[in-house]
């Protein structure tokens, strides 16, 4: 089996296997609590379009990417080209209002 690199969030290097045997052992609870810490649910509410979607009120996710900065990744079509309002929702009920600062314009993302 060829040598495989797996970084997990949080840590300072990384992992290095070579079989199945010297593969870490993380446990799926661990971590879920880990990353369910940087997932956000999002409450989108566009009032015209710019693309093929219609105007309404959709919910979608994201994640922090960098949270000194206070990135966070979605999909284009969530966040839209258009005029729109965002809401992101953490796992504890924090809320923040959102502002797009990019859209891909061939990728599904912003």
């Amino acid at each position: 089996m060829p040598t495989e690199d797996a970084t997990l969030p949080g840590d300072s290097a990384s992992v290095v296997a070579k079989t199945d045997e010297e593969k870490p052992d993380i446990r799926w609870d661990t971590l879920q609590d880990r990353l369910r810490l940087s997932v956000v649910s999002i409450s989108s509410s566009h009032c015209f379009y710019f693309g093929h979607a219609c105007a309404g009120s959709f919910n979608a996710t994201g994640f922090v990417v960098d949270a000194e900065q206070g990135i966070i990744l979605s999909n284009r079509h969530v966040m839209g080209p258009g005029p729109s309002f965002h809401k992101a929702t953490f796992f504890n009920n924090q809320e923040l209002f959102l502002q797009p600062t990019y859209y891909d314009p061939i990728h599904d993302f912003a």
